[in-house]
């Protein structure tokens, strides 16, 4: 008896599917790709709890006729290649002829187009895969997409999606890139009837940029633009102040195509090398435009990623591009922005020997919510395989960002940093848990203007933050006014404080109280802690070396990076051939 079979075309077709259409917003991006692709100038998407009930896409492209709107829904059957050589130069955003298929699959589609040269138009329905109505329709020029109860007949898939507001996040970040890279296209997205995004569509990339990231942001970027040997490179960079602790802020695209690349990052980070602090990454909106024959952009069905055959050239001219433009500014680095040093003996500042407050002494009840390197794995890794001795004398710092200690066994290497992380998030994580941090109201309030993701992210954490002591009120469609600010931020940090929170939040997406306190608390930490840089005294290191041993975790930050090495007495004596 043969184990071996053909599988029957519906499920080979949703399986074919899960490449694609991993989510709504991967949905939206193949049908508004789509429209682009039909010169559209004009694009509206609609959506409904999150795209799983209901994605909508209309647009003012070329439309289909009858005979080419059955043939979209064949698999592998496109318009934009006929042959192999043509995957060589293909510079239309689709050509594998899969998306359409693959969302019927899965979904309740109906298509209704109109060429603007035909008086009627055509409305196809799909069910599952399985075509049930063909026929004619009364509709304007271009295309109207509509996908219902996404994922409906494949319930395994649908069991993993998160929450509405998370798809629709999603779906508005994704939205936001598309409209980046065409500026020249109007681009609107509404989430159950609200209009959450909207583009003016005047080809004007800065104004783009505004509408996306928000019109504060856009402020402190500044254009740049150059080419050489056919490699073209423009966009906009932020100014070393404007810095994020992900790169979600960081837009790239080639050829007219949104991308993750790993090459374009690096080359970014290269340009802003000793402009921005450690651990921040820089905001950046790049368009690369170069021979269509240099690229692969047929990596993976969802064609996010791409290869270069010149990639060193790539890079090296990113990296020229956004320097000199850089350079031409006159810029201050965001490097220990505010107050740095605060001496006084409240819990949540900078170490001082006089400071009367002991070690925080952590309730088995509140335990919960720190990390724990036996189930962390980036903590695993990372933490040295030796125990904090029982005593570390401070001797001197180096840079200054170490504090050379000595101990028992060895010398021990801190970072100052790190240690004031690991001190402080335990101290906050604790504070939060008991409800012991006040908020202080800010002389003058302060308009957030925020993209439309990192608005969705506030809306939906907004009692959270007002717990642990953020006063926030709606301002418009896209900003907020802060009022009040935890007791534990400096003064002039208290906008960059809350911005790193969102990120946070809209990268974990904490599902509870408990992960949102823990996000909470390291991104308070890493804001309060002393810099690499600032200057410590004898008795500042000493205290910040006995308060970091009284800690749970003491090796590790809450970010998972060690805070100390050590160098054995033995390993000495065997590098000084004394042994």
């Amino acid at each position: 008896m043969p184990r071996i079979a053909l599988l029957d075309k519906g499920t080979a077709a949703r399986i074919a599917a899960g490449e694609v259409v991993e989510r709504p917003a991967s949905v939206v991006k193949e049908l508004v790709e789509n429209s682009l692709d039909a010169g559209a100038d004009r694009i509206s998407v609609e959506i409904t709890s999150g795209g799983l009930d209901r994605i909508t896409v209309v647009d003012n492209g070329c439309g289909m006729d009858r005979e080419d709107v059955v043939l979209c829904l064949e698999r592998h059957a496109t318009s934009k290649v006929r042959s192999l050589e043509d995957l060589q130069s293909v510079a239309t955003l689709g050509f594998r002829g899969e998306a359409l298929p693959s969302i019927a699959a899965v979904s309740r589609l109906t298509i209704r187009t109109r060429e603007e040269s035909t008086a009627e138009g055509t409305v196809v329905e799909v069910d599952g895969g399985r075509v049930l109505n063909i026929g004619s329709a009364g509709c304007p020029a271009g295309t109207v997409t509509e996908v219902r109860n996404l994922f409906h007949n494949t319930p395994a898939r649908k069991k993993f999606m998160k929450t509405a507001s998370a798809e629709a996040a999603a779906i508005t970040e994704l939205m936001g890139r598309l409209a980046l890279s065409r500026p020249e296209v109007r681009f609107r997205l509404a989430h159950n009837g609200r209009v959450v995004l909207e583009t003016p569509g005047n080809g004007r990339l800065d104004e783009a940029v505004a509408a996306v990231f928000g019109l504060g942001q856009v402020r402190e970027m500044v254009p740049f633009g150059a080419e050489n040997d056919g490699i073209r490179v423009s966009g906009l960079a932020g100014r070393p102040g404007l810095t994020r602790t992900t790169r979600r802020y960081q837009v790239f695209f080639v050829n007219g195509r949104y991308v993750r690349s790993y090459l374009l990052s690096a080359a970014l980070d290269t340009a802003y090398a000793g402009s921005i602090p450690e651990g921040r990454f820089p905001v950046g909106v790049l368009l690369l435009k170069l021979d269509q024959a240099l690229i692969d952009v047929n990596v993976h069905p969802a064609k996010m990623e791409v290869r270069f055959e010149k990639g060193r050239d790539v890079a090296a001219q990113v990296v020229l591009a956004v320097r000199q433009a850089l350079t031409a500014q006159p810029t201050v680095p965001g490097l220990n922005r505010g107050p740095s040093v605060q001496r006084t003996g409240f819990c949540g500042t900078r170490p001082n020997p006089s400071a009367s407050d002991g070690p925080v002494t952590v309730p088995a009840h509140s335990l919960a919510l720190f990390e724990d390197a036996g189930d962390n794995p980036a903590v695993r890794e990372s933490t040295p395989a030796y125990e904090v001795p029982s005593a570390l004398l401070a001797l001197a710092q180096l840079q200054p960002t170490y504090i050379l200690a000595e101990g028992p066994d060895g010398l021990y290497i801190v970072d100052q940093h790190a240690a004031h992380e690991r001190i402080l998030y335990e101290e906050f994580s604790l504070a939060l848990v008991l409800g012991e941090v006040g908020s202080q109201m800010l002389i003058t309030p302060q308009v957030l203007e925020l993209d439309a993701t990192a608005i969705a992210t506030l809306k939906r954490f907004t009692d959270y933050l007002a717990v642990v002591g953020f006063v926030l009120e709606e301002f418009g469609a896209h900003s907020f006014v802060l009022r009040g600010v935890p007791v534990t931020i400096a003064a002039g940090a208290e906008r960059e404080a809350l911005v790193d929170i969102v990120d946070r939040l809209g990268e974990e997406q904490p599902a509870d109280r408990e992960q949102f306190l823990r996000i909470t608390a390291a991104s308070l930490a890493c804001h309060r802690a002393v810099r690499a840089g600032d200057r410590l005294t004898g008795a500042e290191m000493q205290r910040l070396l006995d308060r970091l041993r009284a800690t749970s975790h003491p090796l590790s930050c809450p970010h998972g990076r060690p805070t100390m090495l050590r160098l054995t007495k033995s390993e000495l004596a065997r590098r000084f051939f004394r042994e």
